[in-house]
Formats: C-alpha cells, structure tokens, sequence
C-alpha cells in the first residue's frame, strides 16, 4: 500500500513535469497575424460590385463583337473628362452608423471585437504550469474538479463492491467519498470567489448554484461518514448498505446541478474568466 502511495506521487510529479515541457517546447512568441473584426464586419456588410470580367471565351468574344459594331461617340462621354470613378468601398475609418448594420451585425462584431482585444493579450501570458498559477483570478475552478471527479467516482466503486463483496474497492470508495466532501467544502467555504456587480439573472443563477453547493457538501459529507462506517465494520447489513448506496447517489445528482448552474456563470454569463465580476 505504501509503494503504491509513493509510486502516485511519482506519476503526478512526472506528469506536471511533462506538462510544462510540452508547453515551453516550440512555444513561438512571434506575433499571430490577428484579423481586425472592422475587416469582418466590413466584407460581411459590404456586398462587393459584381465582375465586369467575361467568365468564359465565349462571352468575351460577345463583347468584343459589341464593341466593334458600336464606336463609342464623344457625346457618349459629353461631359466627362474621363472614365467616371465608381464609389470607394467604405473603409475602417468610415462611420458605421451609415450602414445597414442589423442587430446581428452588431452583436457579431461586439464578440468579435471582445475577442480580438483578448487575442492581443495572450501574447504576453504565461503557458507553463507553475508560472501561470498567479495569474488565476480565483483557485474555485482550480479545487472544484476534485468532488465533482471524487463523488461521481465513489458511487461507482461502492456499488462494485456491494454486489462482489470487495472490501478493498469499499475502502477506495470511502476515499473517494471523503475526498470528495473535502474538495466541496474547500470550494464552497475556503475558496469561494467574491462576486461584484452582477446583472438580476446572473445573481439569480449565483443564488442557485450556491444553494446546491452547500447541499452537495451536507449530502457528500454524510455519505462520506456512513460509507466509513460501513467499513469499519459499524454497521453490516444489506439494508443499511444499501442507504448507503442511495446517500452516494444523491451526492451525484446535488453535484451535478451545482456544476450545471456554475457552468451557467462562466460560460454563458461570463463570470469569472479573467476576472470579470469579481472582486480585486
């Protein structure tokens, strides 16, 4: 049991080592070409004039026949000087206002402009894995993958070990579900981020995913103390592992629906990535 403990250690050590090789390794700090979005918005609204270039042989053998039997007279170009010039395409620096800009024009061109501003910020970040661990905003998202990972995984390995009667999978269940309660507890208490000037929907959907979070920690920490009772022999029989089995489900589903609604907040509301609504 120890030999295993110490040969996982040396498997994670290895692998954030092998982490930041990869990252460091052919890492160019050259500068991307980055496509201004005013380019976008501009060849998306702005129809080009269509090709005055006959498209075949044919075609062009047609309009040099035209041409032939019809001489162009100087009152065709009576008041000209010269060929008349075809209005410029609207350029960056030209207002936008004039164009027939649409609700998803702009609403494009506000997400693309959002993310070309943030592209010129990448290339100053860090990308190994120690040197970037500063620059996180909060560590919430850093700590909540351990019970979201833990708890699901408990579940599972009981139920294995209720049908085969395997004791050891019991106890690596029982870790799994006390390191889950511990990683809910650290991420909803200890490591929980501070948010500031939130929209109405966004605090509602805050308000939701803190409910569950502190659900998940009173459920994951109740599996967690009868599953180890379970295995200290407190209590064997069928029935009560069978609760048992039933806590660690319940656990899931809170879990679940807190990682649902915090998904809701960083992905959709935009609370969190590079901290944004949150307090310095």
């Amino acid at each position: 049991m120890r030999i295993s403990i110490i040969h996982f250690f040396l498997m994670l050590l290895l692998t954030f080592i092998l982490g930041d090789l990869l990252a460091h390794s052919g890492h160019d700090h050259a500068s991307e070409q980055v496509e201004s979005p005013w380019d976008i918005l501009r060849d998306e609204v702005v129809q080009p004039m269509p090709s005055m270039v006959p498209s075949s042989q044919e075609e062009a053998k047609q309009a040099s026949t035209q041409g032939e039997q019809k001489a162009p007279s100087q009152t065709d170009n009576a008041g000209w000087e010269g060929t008349p010039d075809l209005p410029d395409a609207p350029t960056v620096e030209q207002d936008f206002k004039e164009m027939p800009l649409s609700r998803e024009h702009v609403k494009k061109l506000v997400k693309k402009e959002i993310q070309f501003q943030i592209k010129q910020q990448h290339r100053n970040l860090p990308v190994g894995l120690m040197e970037s661990m500063d620059l996180f905003p909060s560590l919430h998202p850093l700590i909540i993958h351990f019970p979201v990972v833990l708890i699901n995984l408990a579940f599972p390995l009981y139920l294995i070990a209720f049908i085969y009667n395997k004791e050891q999978v019991r106890v690596v269940a029982a870790a799994c579900a006390v390191g889950g309660f511990i990683g809910a507890l650290t991420a909803a208490y200890i490591m929980h981020p501070v948010t500031v000037d939130l929209s109405e929907n966004a605090t509602r959907v805050l308000a939701i995913h803190d409910f569950y979070a502190y659900l998940t920690v009173y459920v994951s920490g109740f599996s967690a103390l009868v599953t180890c009772l379970v295995c200290l022999k407190k209590f064997q029989k069928k029935v009560f592992e069978i609760f048992v089995t039933l806590a660690l489900l319940s656990s899931i589903a809170t879990v679940t629906v807190t990682g649902h609604y915090g998904a809701m907040l960083t992905h959709i509301y935009g609370v969190g990535p590079q901290g944004f609504f949150l307090a310095e």
